[in-house]
């Protein structure tokens, strides 16, 4: 995952310019990273005075925030910050709790419940307080909020490489803390070392609750009886199955890792497990896809091709047509749920020139109420998407026409999106890097989670906020990089056009995991470090 640190502490910049080679991988790390290491969390609700343990509402996000690859963030609305400054906290997911103004996030170590009208954290249940979870970590994402009776329930998916079982947990909100009460267990299936669940949906079909999973690490989703836990069925995905909606009679599931491969003659490279059809040339994925299922036996009833690397997918209000968000092709693709055809492709990329070593990432959804506004988070240019939608007939060819109006500036790297009729709510994965200093330094491990509760903006702040986003962007020094190179220009460290000379001829990167700058390279009078928290000097 592309850690952001302070200025030096920019150990990461080049995640940015190999994100077309790789994203298709990083979230698959970014999963195994999130249920490898199991960190005791202790830390409540805070202001961005980040050493404050107790709650508070959060602080309005005016002031710049400065990452260590050379950008400015000045995320828009106000940001609610918290978690253990000793430890990693990433914001994932997160829900709206039914006529409450509560908003449950599903984090690195539980599960955070923020007051919206107040817009601070009032209570935290953390998974490393309860002995029988206390080693496992909340996946990328999975989180359903249920009435049953007159009980509020939250569903999350949790994980650890480690144990044998993965498991979907339910706790009960009473209205003030959050208990777990029950959970479901599944069991590894090899090749894969964890089964790892993600997206889970609750439904009740004559008079009976079942509860739907995916398994990323299993290639599978399940169908079980919630009041008794019995399988229903378990139903045969694409390769890494991720986000999962359900309308009708039918299930769709996107695969991160497309269509599984039964053809050895095509070109073929490992994810953490099993095989994947790739592009020869970058050694990622060459396609994405969504499997439909049918709800009542588990049979397979189509395979639709997408863009590269899908993971989120969010229905209309009406649930006739379904959105996927598409990683590596920075498009939405839409699909007709009653044809269970692809009628269209939108397009989220900040920049009109298409970039092959930076893109934008979209990786979570959310819809108005009305159907009319769709946003997208755009993990990589630090941004939420904006696009205005209209509808035709559901079997016209051209049946949803989209138009791009604009970005609203966010954390580092959001995720998970909410909207209700006056706010956004976002999960920023990234948050504001490690910017937490301990004895030992910085460390890409010991960051605060931060959640954007952001007004709906108007036409006239839908333009400030957009110009703001390509300003943080760099777009248009990108523009320039792109331009034919000039001949006769001097060398420079970094050309200001690809193609034109530099002074170097080899660059040697060397990438220490999850460590800083300041920490392996802090001696080195040459560069801009910090000596004192230098931990793998030439002693080392």
């Amino acid at each position: 995952m592309n850690n952001k640190m302070p200025q030096s502490a920019g150990i990461s910049t080049f995640y940015l310019v190999t994100k077309k080679v790789l994203l298709s991988k990083i979230p698959f790390l970014l999963l195994i990273a999130l249920t490898l290491f199991c960190l005791p969390f202790n830390g409540a609700g805070q202001t961005r005075k980040v050493n404050s343990p107790t709650p508070a509402a959060a602080q309005k996000s005016d002031q710049p925030v400065s990452m260590p690859y050379n950008r400015i963030l000045v995320p828009a609305g106000k940001v609610i910050t918290y978690g253990s400054p000793q430890l990693e906290n990433h914001a994932l997911d997160a829900v709206l709790i039914p006529g409450a103004p509560v908003l449950v996030v599903e984090d690195h170590t539980g599960l955070a419940f923020i007051q919206t009208k107040q817009k601070k954290v009032i209570f935290r249940l953390n998974l490393e307080k309860d002995p029988r979870y206390h080693k496992y970590l909340g996946t990328y994402s999975g989180l359903k909020v249920v009435k049953i009776k007159d009980s509020i329930c939250v569903f999350w998916s949790i994980a650890n490489s480690g144990e044998k079982a993965s498991y979907v947990v339910e706790a009960y909100w009473d209205g003030k803390t959050a208990r777990i009460i029950r959970s479901f267990a599944f069991n590894r299936e090899a090749p894969a070392k964890v089964a790892l669940p993600n997206e889970v949906v609750i439904r009740e079909e004559n008079g009976t609750r079942y509860l739907y999973v995916v398994l990323n690490g299993n290639n599978q989703v399940k169908k079980i009886r919630l009041a008794d836990g019995k399988e229903m069925w378990t139903a045969a995905t694409g390769a890494a199955p991720f986000g999962m909606v359900i309308t009708g009679n039918k299930l769709f599931v996107t695969n991160w890792g497309g269509t599984l491969p039964n053809d050895t003659l095509k070109p073929q490279a490992g994810i953490p497990w099993g095989k994947i059809y790739i592009d020869p040339a970058t050694g990622a994925a060459n396609n994405g896809s969504v499997s439909v299922i049918d709800c009542q036996g588990g049979h397979l009833v189509s395979h639709l091709r997408v863009g590269l690397h899908p993971n989120a997918i969010l229905l209309s209000p009406d649930a006739k047509w379904a959105f996927v968000a598409c990683g590596n092709s920075d498009n939405v693709f839409v699909i007709n749920t009653l044809t269970n055809q692809v009628t269209d492709s939108i397009s989220v990329r900040l920049s009109p020139v298409k970039d092959p070593y930076i893109g934008d990432s979209p990786d979570g959804l959310a819809i108005s109420s009305d159907g009319t506004t769709l946003y997208v988070s755009n993990g990589m240019d630090n941004a939420v998407a904006v696009i205005k939608l209209s509808y035709s007939d559901r079997n016209h060819p051209q049946g949803v026409s989209a138009k791009l109006k604009g970005f609203i500036p966010t954390d580092a790297y959001p995720a998970g999106l909410q909207v209700d009729d006056h706010q956004l709510y976002v999960c920023n994965l990234e948050g504001e890097g490690a910017s937490v200093k301990t004895a030992k330094g910085y460390n890409s491990h010991h960051q605060l989670a931060t959640v954007s509760i952001i007004p709906l903006p108007g036409r006239s702040r839908l333009r400030k906020d957009s110009r703001q986003v390509y300003s943080a962007n760099l777009i248009q020094k990108a523009k320039r990089s792109l331009r034919a190179p000039r001949k006769g220009v001097a060398p420079q460290p970094i050309p200001e056009r690809i193609g034109e000379p530099s002074v170097f001829s080899h660059v040697v990167y060397i990438i220490k995991e999850n460590r800083t700058y300041d920490q392996v390279l802090g001696d080195m009078k040459e560069g801009n470090g910090d000596s004192s928290l230098c931990v793998f000097g030439a002693r080392v």
